[in-house]
């Protein structure tokens, strides 16, 4: 899991078990660090699974839970904008992001709570089933 900025420190805090990598700074994006994921979905790596729903999120200090679907177009443009190899991959990057999209969801989450955040994720995940 990628994590940048405040969210490193409020995923500290809420999955207190993780393995965090070392936090890099002054990056295109600011402070970044990355989460291995743990043993259990390394063992389940190779059981493939629909993705039902993108989520993007943004942490507010001051924002309630504020949450709003995405529309397609704009999820492809998002999925771009934070892909940080889509200059690789061109041609596929793109059509892997237009599948990606055109099967699953999006929605907007602000929020300054994380228990919120993870609540209105699973709620989209269950309105998409």
């Amino acid at each position: 899991m990628n994590l940048k900025n405040n969210a490193i420190d409020l995923a500290r805090c809420f999955l207190p078990s993780a393995n965090f990598g070392e936090e890099i700074a002054d990056t295109l994006k600011g402070k970044v660090c990355l989460v291995k994921p743990p043993k259990s979905s390394v063992i389940k790596a190779h059981i493939s699974a629909p993705i039902s729903l993108i989520v993007f999120v943004k942490y507010s200090a001051t924002e309630p839970c504020y949450v709003e679907q995405v529309e397609k177009c704009e999820a492809l443009m998002e999925l771009i904008t934070n892909s940080f190899n889509f200059g690789l991959l061109n041609q596929t990057g793109f059509t892997c992001a237009k599948q990606i999209v055109e099967a699953a969801g999006a929605i907007y989450i602000e929020y300054n709570q994380l228990a919120d955040c993870e609540a209105a994720i699973r709620e989209g995940i269950d309105e998409k089933k």
